[in-house]
């Protein structure tokens, strides 16, 4: 059978695209509007977030100072660190004194080399280093009614850990507000509306106020 003439045809071939609706301007201002609610909504979540979990590390912060204030205690014959040694100057505060009892042995001018132990500083702190060229300035407190100088004689020196009756009862460490070299009464309250205070015993609790110091009052020791 003769095999039939095959036709040639030459044709163009044709892509035809197809494009998705696109948003319209009413659905593109609602998608904004309800992403909006979205942040508004989770803004205070977030921001009360990140507050806990600078509370939180300024507890650990707290500890880690009580900790190293204990190891002082032990092998100075129980006495709390003196607010200063009078004799070493910067490293004669106590911040210099308990540094090596934190894993470090610099001064406090050598907080950016990385020399000074980073538990002197609340990461809730607005302005945690505040360099002054004569004393260390640091986010703590230290309670002076306990923490007083090592060249004083009784009662005008640090208290020995024997000396106070309730441990949980008496302020060891308290927040600051720019307490110059970490022993002046001034209160920082930036946790919350409160402030984060460290006890003798080493539990840390968060107060709205900073109990008055009062003679005789046991929150601060024996005046």
């Amino acid at each position: 059978m003769p095999s039939l003439p095959i036709m040639k045809t030459s044709q163009t071939s044709r892509k035809c695209v197809f494009f998705p609706p696109g948003f319209t301007l009413v659905e593109l201002l609602t998608v904004i509007c309800i992403l909006s609610m979205l942040v508004a909504l989770l803004s205070p979540v977030l921001k009360q977030a990140r507050d806990k979990s600078k509370q939180l590390s300024c507890t650990n912060n707290l500890r880690q100072l009580h900790l190293a204030v204990m190891n002082y205690a032990q092998e100075h014959d129980e006495y709390i660190v003196p607010r200063y040694d009078g004799v070493n100057g910067q490293k004669g505060i106590w911040t210099g004194s308990l540094n090596c009892y934190l894993g470090k042995s610099g001064t406090y001018l050598d907080y950016q080399k990385g020399g000074y132990s980073p538990c002197y500083f609340c990461p809730a702190d607005p302005a945690p280093f505040r360099f002054d060229p004569g004393y260390p300035l640091t986010s703590y407190c230290i309670n002076y009614n306990i923490s007083k100088c090592a060249i004083d004689s009784a009662p005008y020196r640090s208290l020995k850990l024997s000396e106070m009756s309730n441990h949980a009862n008496i302020i060891l460490f308290y927040d600051g507000a720019g307490a110059y070299h970490g022993y002046a009464n001034n209160p920082g309250y930036r946790h919350n509306g409160g402030l984060q205070i460290c006890y003798v015993d080493g539990h840390v609790e968060w107060r709205q106020t900073l109990p008055p110091s009062i003679p005789g009052d046991e929150p601060w020791g024996p005046h």
